[in-house]
């Protein structure tokens, strides 16, 4: 079972508090790592952004190594694959993503690329989209910045698809 919890304690808002507000606040960001020799091995290889009204987001790599993932279920449970480590599900809404957490986010975006969604964009009320994305089967994060200045494989950028609903 996994334990959710509220970064920096952001408030949830109760449906009367946000009104006609469509915007739903980031509480926190789990993730799945995998462990070998008692260390976190890369970047996580599952996240789960935690929004408030209980809306999840789950994002990992698909077996093609590029394209992206999205649901609205929980982290897998860990799991000991022996002499190739272990999988745990831990909060990182400080460790990795620490202005993020909290954010007020208005709406999701596909990052799309050959036609695959290899990524997402969300857009954040006042203030700067933020980005996931999969290449080369790793997991990449950041803001506009980061994203540009991202070394796509080939220089091939993502571009910004369509909008969609969690």
């Amino acid at each position: 079972m996994q334990k959710l919890s509220v970064c920096n304690a952001p408030q949830l808002r109760t449906l009367a508090e946000c009104g006609n507000d469509q915007s739903m606040k980031l509480v926190s960001i789990m993730a799945t790592q995998h462990w070998y020799d008692g260390e976190v091995n890369g970047n996580p290889v599952a996240l789960l952004l935690v929004f408030d009204y209980g809306r999840l987001l789950k994002l990992r790599g698909a077996g093609n190594g590029s394209a992206m993932l999205t649901g609205s279920e929980l982290l897998d449970s860990p799991m000991d694959m022996k002499e190739y480590g272990k999988t745990g599900n831990m909060d990182v809404s400080q460790t990795l993503f620490p202005t993020l957490c909290g954010a007020d986010v208005s709406s999701f975006e596909s990052l799309m690329l050959d036609a695959q969604q290899v990524g997402v964009r969300l857009v954040i009320e006042e203030g700067e989209a933020y980005y996931f994305w999969n290449e080369d089967d790793e997991l990449g994060w950041g803001d506009e910045a980061t994203f540009s200045d991202h070394p796509w494989l080939d220089d091939d950028r993502p571009k910004i698809g369509e909008e969609f609903v969690i």
